[in-house]
């Protein structure tokens, strides 16, 4: 793990038009594989902070987005010294 962040909205679904806008103007580019997202959302981020040093945790087979640490793993990341990314 190497940083961590507060989950402050959840924006959407996102129209098709609107996923290409934004990475055209986050980007610079157009994607060309998001034909198929339907039901995508956006995520908004706040007190994003990136870890000093990385911490070692177990990724479960089979999770793709969230993770559940195990109670050791939190108070280390929770304990961890961290820099605040803007």
């Amino acid at each position: 793990m190497v940083g961590t962040c507060e989950l402050v909205e959840v924006i959407g679904p996102l129209r098709l038009e609107m996923i290409k806008k934004s990475a055209r103007s986050k980007m610079n580019e157009s994607p060309t594989d998001c034909e198929d997202y339907q039901g995508s959302f956006a995520w908004v981020l706040g007190d994003v902070r990136r870890l000093v040093h990385p911490v070692v945790y177990k990724h479960p087979s089979g999770a793709v987005t969230w993770v559940r640490l195990d109670d050791e793993t939190a108070a280390e990341v929770l304990a961890a010294k961290s820099v605040r990314v803007h």
